[in-house]
């Protein structure tokens, strides 16, 4: 699901070097954790089961990073799903400015 995260990457302003860090082990748990128990994310996630998707738990189905560039600074989480048989690849994506507790996309 990283490429999902170039939604943040494209907009970054052009000239900064590397505005993108993927985060992972206990970083990449904690934004998880922490976005995951918003009422946006159990709504997305009773809508993706109505569908028959479901949520593996696991930080290996998860992608996180945060992107800063100039004053565009964000964090994104990119859950992956399963069920469907379809082969086609499902997820929710959660984001959030930096610095704010509430969603700004799902």
């Amino acid at each position: 699901m990283s490429p999902v995260l170039n939604v943040s990457v494209a907009a970054a302003h052009e000239g900064d070097e590397n505005p993108v860090e993927m985060l992972s082990g206990a970083e990449k748990y904690q934004l998880a954790n922490e976005m995951t128990r918003t009422d946006e994310f159990h709504a997305l996630l009773q809508k993706a089961r109505e569908l028959g998707y479901n949520y593996r738990p696991g930080l290996e189905y998860i992608d996180a990073g945060q992107v800063e560039a100039q004053d565009w600074q964000r964090e994104v989480v990119a859950i992956e799903l399963v069920g469907s048989d379809d082969g086609v690849r499902t997820g929710i994506i959660l984001g959030r400015n930096l610095g704010e507790d509430g969603l700004t996309i799902s």
